[in-house]
């Protein structure tokens, strides 16, 4: 709004099934915009929080979104537990809407490969394919699509074919721990690794695509993530823990049963530069620092050697270059403060979907991480138990682990 990208007649339209005055409502998101959009004037924040209205809304029925008055140009974000899109996405069906109404559909897209495609099978009947955008905000973040464009350009990854890469890491431990209140929160399987985490791996493991095109961009994705399977001794290389607390004394029925906050998944890419590289894929929460980065290990080229890595940092915006038992070199990447929610719905409000997803890429994600959750649930498997703020080497030291419902 500050640089009048936003016409005088743009509005929000905030639906849910709590009984919110629009007052209440825009209370609610001006407090969130004074801490996640400090750096934006007052007086901007403000003329936005006077566009917002609210709608009581229950999208599973089907009538629900008949008082939006959709037959102007609208941008629908369903951002609901993933459970009930279908029914959003058949209420949104039903309100009389412009033909060029735009739908984002955030992660998690179904609940499973079956009920993936269930939903692809819906949307290709119900709208048309430039309606809809399935996205995943990883690919939003500024660091990532210049990555992107590096493959493209020039393809830096084509040193791999010289140098010895013997595991790749892509990581995203955060030190905000899960919510506990009732949010939803599927566990780091399927909130994290399932979407974002898969992504960057196809990111890095893909061909370089022959343009910055969406459909060039989408089928490279595709064609690599095809090609990913869980390790030969992935029962061994995948891990799950659980944050309990101040300690792992805390313990209880209650931690059993709740989802997972860290997962360590063993992956391997049988696209021919990739075949002799172990993947090692981490998502966490409520550990001791924060590290989100895709690094890159060097195997010994003699005994006692160290070994020599290159990091990527997604949020920090570098790149790293060091051995581990000695000093590496910094290079600070060009910024961009712009955050990926914000890139992301400037892109949806203009039609552009050039880092939207192919409809198939979230189905073949859900076949690589299916058969591992089938595995703990069927052989209940062992749940780690760590304190929150724990280290990771002091979670990998611990071992506490919880077994049984």
């Amino acid at each position: 709004m500050d640089n009048g990208e936003l016409g005088p007649d743009f509005a929000v339209v905030v639906t849910g099934v709590e009984p919110l005055s629009v007052e209440s409502c825009r209370d609610l998101l001006g407090r969130e915009l004074s801490v996640h959009a400090s750096d934006v004037q007052s007086a901007v924040r403000e003329a936005l929080l006077r566009r917002i209205s609210y709608l009581q809304a229950d999208v599973r029925d089907t009538a629900a979104l008949q008082g939006i008055g959709m037959t102007e140009p609208v941008l629908a974000y369903v951002a609901t537990p993933p459970e009930t899109v279908p029914q959003a996405l058949r209420a949104l069906a039903y309100a009389p809407a412009s033909p060029l109404t735009r739908i984002v559909l955030d992660k998690p897209f179904g609940l499973s490969r079956k009920s993936a495609r269930a939903l692809n099978a819906y949307i290709r009947a119900t709208f048309e394919a430039r309606q809809v955008f399935r996205i995943d905000h990883f690919l939003y973040h500024h660091v990532v699509q210049e990555l992107l464009r590096w493959r493209v350009q020039s393809d830096p990854l084509c040193l791999v074919d010289l140098l010895p890469v013997e595991r790749v890491e892509i990581v995203w431990e955060e030190t905000r721990a899960a919510q506990s209140d009732g949010q939803s929160y599927t566990g780091a399987m399927r909130d994290m690794v399932q979407s974002h985490l898969l992504q960057l791996l196809a990111v890095v493991t893909m061909d370089s695509p022959e343009s910055m095109t969406r459909a060039d961009l989408a089928k490279s994705r595709l064609a690599a993530l095809r090609r990913v399977s869980a390790a030969a001794d992935a029962e061994s290389s995948s891990t799950r823990g659980r944050h309990v607390g101040d300690s792992p004394a805390a313990t209880s029925s209650k931690a059993r049963s709740e989802p997972e906050t860290l997962v360590t998944l063993g992956l391997r890419s049988w696209m021919p530069r990739w075949q002799d590289v172990h993947f090692f894929l981490r998502a966490a929460k409520g550990i001791a620092q924060s590290r989100r980065c895709i690094q890159f290990r060097f195997a010994q080229r003699s005994r006692g050697a160290s070994l020599g890595y290159v990091r990527l940092g997604v949020l920090a915006a570098d790149l790293v270059i060091g051995r581990e038992d000695d000093s590496a070199l910094e290079f600070c990447l060009p910024v961009d403060q712009e955050s990926p929610s914000t890139r992301l719905l400037r892109d949806a409000l203009v039609g552009d979907d050039t880092f939207t997803l192919d409809p198939e890429e979230p189905e073949e994600s859900w076949r690589i991480v299916e058969p591992i959750l089938q595995t703990w649930d069927e052989t209940d498997a062992p749940m780690m138990i760590y304190p929150v703020g724990a280290s990771v080497a002091e979670i990998a030291g611990s071992r506490t682990e919880l077994r049984g419902t």
